[in-house]
């Protein structure tokens, strides 16, 4: 827990903080400028969190350069650090004078307190998790109708997202989402591929139809000529046109293989090996004549063959080793059936022409065969990724209801407690692209802000979440036997809270005991600022 915060600055140098509910009072009269929600700032300021240097510049403007030093308990060891306002990336370990002897950046800083506070969540940073929880004036989450918003208008989806990943219902979420991606990214590449022209254009249906067609004819053409090789050796002897024919059919059978190989074997070095990069010095000559050319367009090719080829690369080499090994392996194969054939007859009649003719047509064929399999290819990996995003969507709903019975329930727990099961509970409703927070029949401004407590503190029970701020402006709007109730809650939490308010008189007897009790400071006007006066005044 955070047990203290020391500044030179400070009109009181030391502030002492513990267990539960930790209040800045201020004063009867409800003073401004006195340092309240600078002091809560501060505090998510040692909490790694920069909106104390971004937000309260009229401090820096009046104050100049201070050293904020702070101290953290865990497991009853102490542990010292101060953060200086000139340097927002670095905390700086300290011993217990505050004298520095080490120093981590920021983020070093939060894991350290994320791991501190037991916090499990993978999916999760410390500050991702305690901003959404630090609600301070000057901060953007203050909007009462929107309680999960980090951000001003922070997308749903974003603010649900990270909803699930605190309750921890985002495990089972994530691998659905891990393959839609990996799916996604598949066929980006594959799409990125045909556009580039290392793979064969997407074709429409009837251009695919009048294909398959051509190929059935070429595969007709192909068979007859393997029919007139067997009838031109009719004039051989029986047993030696027996050999030829069967020595033929594995020719044909061969030599296909090995165009079909060369074919694809072509397609990887184009992709390994071409270069077609655009150089430095076309490019400024290509600029020099044509002002107008699209030169970022031109990079934006080069930087994804760039970026192709190193994603390809290593699979790519392994399967222009295994091509060119069969390529080399077919060519052996043809070469001892050829010398078969001569050794049965000869055969220059039989072949000469018709081998000639055979190799375009099967290499027509080879073509056809590769711009099938590019457009069937296509088809599968654009289905993959619609069944996965399907998946992922459905696994999302149901966690999201699943979340929304739990949160709503505990919300309505400490709703009956404040009321005395008398009023109705505020609720979630979540819709696919946004959600709503609300109490039914009752839109006043006291019960939405009472609403944002109330779920707050609904968090704080049920999460590794390991601290509240609140600050005055969201506890002013609120009734005073809701805000004695509140209070309780506040106290009786095993987590630190920290809240400011003052007119501490104009709330019941039991709310100022409380106030009181668990007072850490209390400022007011002249002289008894957060830094000993009011630069608001002349």
């Amino acid at each position: 827990m955070l047990c203290e915060i020391y500044c030179e600055k400070f009109h009181q140098k030391k502030i002492t903080f513990h267990q539960g509910l930790n209040v800045v009072l201020g004063d009867e009269r409800g003073s401004n400028s006195i340092g309240k929600s600078t002091l809560l700032m501060i505090i998510d300021y040692v909490f790694g969190g920069n909106d104390y240097l971004t937000k309260s510049t009229d401090v820096f403007r009046n104050i100049g350069p201070h050293q904020i030093n702070f101290c953290f308990e865990f497991n009853g060891k102490k542990f010292f650090f101060c953060r200086i306002n000139e340097d927002s990336e670095r905390i700086y370990e300290c011993d217990e004078k505050y004298e520095i002897k080490g120093e981590l950046t920021r983020s070093k800083y939060t894991e350290w307190l994320k791991e501190k506070y037991g916090i499990k969540s993978e999916h999760m940073s410390f500050r991702d998790m305690v901003n959404r929880f630090f609600r301070v004036y000057g901060k953007e989450n203050l909007n009462e109708k929107r309680p999960l918003d980090v951000v001003n208008k922070e997308p749903s989806r974003d603010a649900v997202k990270a909803l699930l990943k605190i309750l921890n219902f985002y495990d089972d979420v994530k691998k659905f989402e891990e393959v839609y991606k990996v799916k996604n990214e598949k066929l980006e590449i594959f799409k990125n591929a045909q556009k580039y022209e290392f793979l064969p254009q997407r074709m429409n249906k009837r251009d695919l139809e009048k294909m398959r067609l051509e190929m059935d004819q070429l595969k007709k053409e192909i068979e007859l000529l393997e029919q007139q090789a067997a009838a031109n050796v009719s004039d051989l002897e029986t047993e030696k046109v027996d050999s030829i024919v069967v020595m033929r059919k594995e020719l044909s059978i061969a030599k296909r293989q090995k165009a079909r190989y060369e074919s694809q074997l072509k397609t990887l070095k184009d992709i390994s090996n071409g270069d077609q990069s655009v150089k430095a010095n076309d490019l400024t000559s290509l600029q020099k004549y044509f002002p107008n050319a699209n030169i970022r367009g031109i990079d934006e090719i080069q930087s994804f063959h760039k970026k192709l080829s190193n994603v390809l690369n290593e699979e790519i080499k392994g399967e222009r080793l295994r091509l060119e090994h069969l390529v080399s392996s077919a060519q052996i194969r043809i070469s001892e059936i050829l010398n078969s054939m001569k050794d049965v007859s000869s055969i220059s009649n039989v072949s000469s022409i018709i081998l000639k003719k055979y190799a375009v047509l099967q290499n027509s064929y080879t073509d056809l065969e590769r711009k099938l399999s590019a457009n069937e290819n296509y088809s599968v990996l654009k289905n993959e990724k619609i069944i996965a995003h399907e998946n992922y969507q459905k696994e999302k709903d149901n966690k999201i209801q699943e979340m929304n019975v739990t949160l709503n329930g505990r919300i309505s727990e400490i709703n009956n407690v404040i009321y005395n099961g008398k009023k109705k509970a505020p609720t979630f409703s979540f819709t696919e692209n946004n959600y709503e927070f609300y109490t039914p029949d009752d839109t006043g401004t006291g019960t939405s802000f009472k609403n944002l407590i109330i779920y707050d503190l609904s968090i704080l029970s049920m999460t590794d979440l390991p601290a509240l701020i609140h600050d005055s402006c969201l506890l002013k709007q609120i009734a005073d036997m809701p805000i004695e109730k509140l209070l309780l809650q506040y106290q009786q939490s095993a987590k630190q809270v920290f809240i400011a308010l003052d007119k501490v008189s104009s709330y019941t007897k039991e709310s100022q005991k409380i106030l009181t009790e668990n007072k850490v400071i209390e400022l007011s006007a002249g002289g008894n600022e957060l830094f000993g006066y009011s630069w608001s005044d002349k």
